[in-house]
């Protein structure tokens, strides 16, 4: 995962602002937790990088966990209705 964004790194996106929209599932903060440290590293290596993140995860946890700027746009997670979280469907 990391060696391709190494590799983007380099790439010329025609003087383009690079921009990058996540959504994150907001039930629980596991999905957030897990997304951050790949965010903040992506930050580390294009510094200029936009970003914005749909989510319900409250905006003051993802403040002091984000590293630089990011707008937020709230929106419902439709998500998927699971039994549990290791459902098996052997008969």
């Amino acid at each position: 995962m990391f060696g391709f964004f190494a590799r983007a790194k380099s790439e010329d996106i025609g003087g383009m602002q690079r921009y990058l929209v996540v959504d994150l599932s907001g039930r629980g903060y596991g999905h957030a937790a897990m997304t951050i440290p790949i965010l903040n590293a992506l930050r580390r290596d294009w510094p200029g990088l936009r970003l914005t993140i749909r989510t319900t995860v409250p905006r003051a946890w993802l403040v002091e966990r984000l590293t630089g700027n990011f707008d937020d746009a709230s929106h419902a997670d439709f998500g998927m209705v699971m039994a549990d979280a290791v459902p098996c469907c052997a008969e």
